[in-house]
């Protein structure tokens, strides 16, 4: 299992995690009930992907694939 937090410079966390969302690719977005460290290390919000025993590689996979699609996209 595990978690990894990151952020896109010039994309808001909420237009990555829709555009995720569009493709069946659910992730967190926001301050993540952190808002007092966010601001701490200058961060207004990320996003947050999670893994679990189930995801597979290609999960993983398909994941980046669509990220890459969406920061060319949306930037």
């Amino acid at each position: 299992m595990g978690v990894f937090t990151f952020a896109v410079a010039g994309i808001h966390s909420f237009d990555i995690s829709d555009y995720l969302a569009q493709h069946d690719i659910c992730i967190r977005a926001g301050q993540h009930c952190a808002e007092p460290f966010m601001e701490y290390v200058g961060q207004h919000h990320t996003c947050r992907m999670s893994l679990h025993l189930y995801n597979t590689r290609e999960d993983i996979d398909r994941f980046f694939e669509v990220l890459e699609k969406a920061i060319l996209e949306l930037k």
